[in-house]
């Protein structure tokens, strides 16, 4: 679990292809975002619970 508290958080999860999965968010699911930044030579994925609120990801997969 990762937990940024109030105001704006990043992760960086530095070289290489990285996965970010934004598990259940209970809460404004449509203003929370992950961003997969631009480090990945084959590009970084993001799975996502909501459409078209997207920073950073080449490859951008919504949650079900």
């Amino acid at each position: 679990m990762f937990y940024g508290g109030p105001g704006t958080d990043k992760m960086y999860g530095g070289s290489g292809d990285d996965w970010l999965t934004g598990e259940d968010w209970a809460n404004n699911r449509t203003a929370d975002l992950l961003d997969g930044g631009a480090n990945g030579s084959s590009g970084d994925s993001c799975l996502r619970w909501t459409n078209d609120r997207t920073v950073g990801c080449e490859y951008v997969t919504a949650g079900s």
